[in-house]
């Protein structure tokens, strides 16, 4: 399966979870390689026409699962400062 996983605090993974907050904004590290899967993806240059995100939450909590998988809908990726990236990555709902 072609996943991304990205860790995500308890207040942000319920809204995540449940679909009340459907995406998750990230800072670009140009080393980083899930950040050039998902370039590649949302330029269409990847070999997989579908591509996943796996949200794995920091601290347990009672009632939550550990983790939770959606399929990628939409990548954005933003110059914010000339020096620093931002990666927008949102799911269905």
């Amino acid at each position: 399966m072609n996943e991304i996983p990205f860790k995500s605090d308890p207040g942000n993974f319920w809204d995540e979870y449940i679909g009340l907050k459907p995406n998750t904004t990230r800072l670009v590290d140009p080393q980083d390689e899930r950040f050039n899967v998902l370039r590649k993806f949302a330029s269409m240059d990847l070999s997989v026409n579908t591509l996943y995100i796996k949200i794995l939450i920091t601290e347990h909590k009672a009632g939550m699962p550990d983790y939770f998988r959606r399929e990628i809908k939409n990548i954005k990726f933003f110059w914010i400062t000339p020096a620093v990236e931002i990666c927008i990555i949102s799911w269905r709902a």
